[in-house]
């Protein structure tokens, strides 16, 4: 069975690259009232998250999806990225 294009991984999901940036501003621990507060008012974001309570979920700011991935070896977790983001 063939696919349809919208899930090519390789071309639509790329892996060992850095495809955007944001500004993580807040960190919040899921509860009752969030869940709810993001099932009603962002239902895209709930269907494809996991807001279980006792999870945490990012505050992110002014999200960059870059043109051009940057190719880099991936890590779980928060880390620092020592190359160059040009202009990005």
């Amino acid at each position: 069975m063939e696919l349809p294009e919208a899930f090519n991984c390789e071309k639509y999901f790329p892996r060992g690259c850095i495809v955007g940036k944001a500004i993580l501003v807040d960190c919040r621990q899921m509860d009752d009232i969030w869940i709810h507060k993001i099932k009603n008012y962002l239902p895209e974001e709930y269907t494809f998250g996991d807001y279980q309570a006792g999870r945490y979920a990012w505050i992110l700011e002014n999200p960059v999806l870059f043109e051009t991935p940057i190719v880099t070896s991936g890590r779980q977790g928060l880390w620092n990225y020592d190359g160059v983001i040009d202009g990005r």
